[in-house]
């Protein structure tokens, strides 16, 4: 998560719909409404959803939902909507696929809460590749409107200090440590007393993205932001900065 937010990319949350599939498919003998009862049928669409962090979930197939076929053909998704709302939903996509010509072609819609998000065709000899272009438009539609940037602070340099530094091996640790984290462009020691290190890092995001990785990860423990205690070259009589605060484990 910090690598993309320090790349400056968006960050798709774990919060995200999981739309009813409403899907006919007519091989040239009549359409039919795909449900819970004929999951086989939607198998080449799973795997990629699953790699795009999104899930359906299919009608069970009662008597008004078929009633419904007609409006799957067409595309309707406000008619759709008030069934989608019965699973306590309001995200749908909606799609036809049909024979064309010598191969297939896949009519989808995506919407939620009844706003469009997006809508397209695609066409290929492979009735699989077909139903599985469902999935790669929805996500990146969804994606699209719901990914933020992670609230990690502007880039800069930034002073911490890190207790428990007993030993040179630990001082070592710590610094190696430092290096491998990629959003650390330098760090440098600028103050020494007894085991505690106070220094700067140049990072390519904030404290806050900082102190998220660090929370993930060895050998860093973030402790409580207290006053830092004085050391060596500090001042008698002058106030005391106060720095992020960090334990080596």
């Amino acid at each position: 998560d910090m690598l993309i937010a320090g790349a400056g990319l968006k960050y798709w949350t774990g919060v995200r719909p999981r739309p009813v599939l409403w899907l006919a498919i007519d091989d040239g003998t009549g359409a039919r409404l795909v449900t819970a009862k004929q999951i086989n049928v939607v198998r080449p669409l799973a795997p990629r959803p699953a790699e795009r962090g999104l899930r359906f979930g299919l009608p069970s197939g009662t008597a008004i939902e078929q009633s419904a076929l007609p409006s799957v053909l067409a595309l309707n998704g406000p008619a759709l909507q008030v069934l989608s709302s019965r699973y306590n939903n309001d995200a749908q996509l909606v799609g036809k696929v049909y024979r064309a010509g010598g191969g297939w072609t896949g009519d989808w819609l995506l919407s939620q809460g009844g706003v469009e998000l997006g809508r397209w065709s695609f066409s290929d000899a492979d009735a699989r590749r077909v139903i599985a272009s469902g999935a790669d438009p929805a996500a990146d539609a969804i994606a699209a409107r719901d990914s933020v940037y992670l609230d990690i602070g502007p880039a800069g340099t930034y002073s911490i200090e890190v207790a428990n530094v007993e030993t040179q091996d630990d001082f070592l640790r710590l610094m190696a440590y430092l290096q491998r984290v990629a959003i650390v462009k330098r760090a440098t020691v600028t103050e020494v007393s007894g085991s505690r290190l106070r220094l700067m890092l140049d990072m390519s995001i904030g404290l806050r993205g900082f102190r998220t990785l660090v929370e993930t990860e060895d050998p860093l423990q973030p402790q409580p932001d207290l006053p830092a205690p004085v050391l060596a070259t500090d001042a008698p009589g002058l106030p005391v900065a106060s720095f992020p605060q960090y334990r080596l484990k």
